[in-house]
């Protein structure tokens, strides 16, 4: 009887930890996101845990920032990277052309600045946090294609233009030069 009480005990911890885990990383808002945000930055202590520490906090009780979401193909100018290219309009795309690296290509545009348009094209570049790995991508505003890049380790692994860099956008062909010198 004792190891059934145990028993049952355990499957309530895990499943209340399941429960918990699963709600607190859902959040409809980006104001919601900074509330849990400031809490958990709140309950660690910067000196014992540093900046790392932190973010490992506020991911593991906050999860992901919600991503926002732009109305159309001229409302991804002046979007960050990294909610671009989680968003409902263009995430499939560049899921299909990341060939099983979507992830780390995200993972790569968490730091960056708005996107931008220049002459046909939305650009936006980034790197992972406390790294040297990058990424970036281009978007035909007319054909909404998509084109990426990411840089991890020094080497360079480009999306959707095929293996020739001739056919890569103006904006990649110059992010690669910059970053093989």
């Amino acid at each position: 009887m004792n190891k059934l009480k145990s028993i049952n005990i355990l499957i309530c911890i895990l499943l209340t930890c399941v429960v918990t885990t699963s709600f607190a990383a859902k959040f409809n808002t980006t104001k919601e996101w900074e509330l849990c945000r400031d809490k958990a930055e709140a309950s660690v202590n910067y000196q014992d845990v540093g900046m790392s520490g932190i973010e490992y906090v506020i991911k593991t009780k906050c999860g992901a920032l919600p991503v926002k979401e732009e109305g159309n193909i001229t409302g991804a100018v002046g979007m960050l990277p990294y909610d671009l290219v989680r968003s409902k309009t263009w995430k499939s795309k560049f899921v299909a052309i990341t060939n099983g690296r979507y992830k780390p290509f995200v993972e790569r545009l968490s730091v960056g600045s708005p996107t931008v348009l220049g002459s046909e094209w939305i650009t936006g570049e980034g790197n992972a946090p406390h790294s040297n790995d990058e990424a970036a991508f281009a978007i035909n505003a007319k054909s909404g294609e998509v084109y990426a890049v990411i840089l991890q380790g020094g080497q360079i692994t480009a999306f959707g233009f095929g293996s020739s860099w001739d056919n890569a956008p103006q904006f990649i062909q110059n992010w690669v030069a910059v970053h093989t010198r």
